[in-house]
């Protein structure tokens, strides 16, 4: 019981770094200058048909007083651009391990999951290819929302917000609330990137409510996710409320290399 329990939020985590491949923009081949200054920029994202990423995420997963640890590793894969600029996206589980009671437990690589987004990143359809015992799709939908940052439909200036709202998966003619807010121009690890968060509020099944919040660094020559900090609140599940705390980060090149060389062990 345990054991698929904890394959079973492996499943859900594979959510959680969705933004690292995004929706095409009109002006995606931009660079944005990374000067200290408060010049307005068009947030967007620049990605080709076969263009893949591979993230790694440490999750704490709480339940019932019991805190379960989860590293994970997944590759998302751009698979088709339609003529409207909807993007198709797969993602794939790799597996991990999972530490709950101070005792490690492999985990095996997962489901594969489509996404279909339109051109501002917004989730137009979700589909698993397996079940999930323990989350409904509509609740697996929704956390899936929560971490796709939503781009606006204008240049924006630091500390600028644009508010989104779409239908709710879980509840019928109920929207989902999404604030995102440009906090503005970084450096990391002399890369410049765009710093946005995100917040997200829904009713759930059985009338409660989940509430999510998203940091996420966006390199800014394309758009795609360099990092991301992500926190759940109020997840339904089949054995009460969850909770999801964790990070995201985007395998560089030499980094994958060590992953890959570390799995073939």
């Amino acid at each position: 019981m345990q054991r698929r329990f904890v394959y079973a939020m492996a499943g859900a985590l594979s959510l959680l770094a969705l933004t690292g491949i995004g929706a095409v923009r009109a002006d995606d081949d931009k660079k944005v200058d990374a000067k200290p200054d408060n010049t307005p920029v068009m947030l967007a994202v620049s990605f080709k048909v076969g263009d893949t990423a591979r993230f790694k995420s440490n999750t704490t997963i709480s339940l019932g007083g019991m805190d379960i640890a989860l590293e994970q590793t997944r590759k998302h894969t751009i698979k088709e651009i339609k003529d409207k600029g909807d993007v198709i996206l797969e993602t794939k589980e790799e597996g991990g391990k999972v530490t709950i009671n101070g005792g490690d437990m492999e985990i095996p690589a997962g489901a594969l999951i489509t996404v279909t987004l339109d051109k501002y990143n917004k989730i137009l359809s979700y589909k698993p290819d397996a079940d999930n015992p323990y989350l409904s799709k509509s609740t697996l939908h929704l956390m899936a929302m929560a971490e796709r940052i939503i781009f606006p439909d204008k240049a924006v200036k630091a500390g600028d917000s644009w508010k989104t709202e779409i239908e709710n998966p879980a509840v019928k003619d109920k929207k989902v609330t999404i604030k995102t807010t440009f906090v503005g121009k970084e450096k990391v690890e002399g890369v410049a990137a765009w710093k946005v968060k995100q917040t997200l509020e829904a009713e759930t099944e059985g009338s409660g409510k989940m509430t999510a919040e998203y940091t996420a660094l966006l390199d800014a020559s394309n758009g795609q996710l360099i990092s991301g900090e992500n926190e759940l609140k109020g997840v339904p599940g089949q054995m009460g409320p969850i909770d999801f705390k964790g990070k995201i980060k985007r395998l560089k090149p030499e980094d994958d290399k060590t992953e890959k060389k570390a799995d073939a062990k």
